[in-house]
């Protein structure tokens, strides 16, 4: 069973510093265009049409509707971070009568809550549930070899239900995966298995991520694309 410091190292390997830094009216009025000028609107208008090989941006394009929310997820403690999202589709349909595609909810996985992007067959090979103490409820003993947030629980309770990546996919919920998150923890599981190699493991974990779920490049990045697509920002640490 990892010890404490495995924990540590493991949040260390799949941690990504980003700093930011706001400073406002530190220059004087007449320093920045007007609003609606022909240099700002390019400015605010400039992006690329598409993201470069091998990443997939396609994802961008289905955040549609007049109710957009991207849900910034770090963890898999206490349940993980799917039963907000699921409670967010449900309120928008009891309140507004929306379902996809006349809303969008947009799943960031980045830190611990990367695990939750990667099939069975990772959960098996590597030491994942223990890492995370993750507990599969199908099991009477030890730590989940499969991942569990994947699909509904037999025995999952009212609160619990829809709240599984397949259910959430089903109601048009877009999914993506932080790579940087994938390279720490593939690190991280090589230094646990004698033998393994990070890049064969990331290699691994990447032909194995649950189908429909995008690699991003980073999930920070991926965060700002969304809000930049009018997506409201929301942090569910897990």
């Amino acid at each position: 069973m990892p010890s404490r410091s495995d924990r540590r190292a493991f949040l260390g390997a799949l941690a990504t510093v980003t700093a930011s830094a706001s400073i406002a009216g530190a220059l004087p009025a007449h320093a920045a265009p007007p609003a609606d000028s022909r240099d700002a609107r390019r400015a605010r208008d400039a992006r690329p049409s598409r993201a470069a090989a091998p990443w997939d941006d396609a994802w961008l394009g289905r955040i549609t509707g007049a109710h957009k929310q991207v849900f910034d997820c770090t963890g898999v403690a206490d349940g993980g971070p799917l039963g907000g999202v699921k409670n967010w589709w449900n309120a928008h349909k009891d309140a507004y009568g929306l379902a996809s595609p006349n809303a969008t909810a947009v799943v960031v996985l980045r830190g611990f809550a990367s695990v939750i992007a990667l099939d069975d067959a990772v959960w098996a090979k590597y030491p994942i549930g223990a890492t995370t103490r993750t507990r599969d409820p199908l099991r009477k003993k030890g730590f989940a070899t499969r991942n569990t947030f994947k699909t509904e629980n037999p025995d999952a309770g009212p609160h619990e239900k829809g709240s599984s990546v397949m259910a959430l996919m089903e109601r048009g919920t877009i999914f993506c995966v932080c790579n940087n998150a994938i390279s720490g923890g593939a690190e991280f599981l090589a230094s646990q298995v004698k033998g393994a190699k990070a890049d064969e493991v990331k290699a691994f974990m990447i032909a194995n991520l649950i189908p429909g779920i995008t690699l991003v490049p980073a999930g920070v990045q991926a965060v700002g694309l969304a809000q930049e697509r009018g997506a409201g920002y929301c942090y569910q640490a897990g």
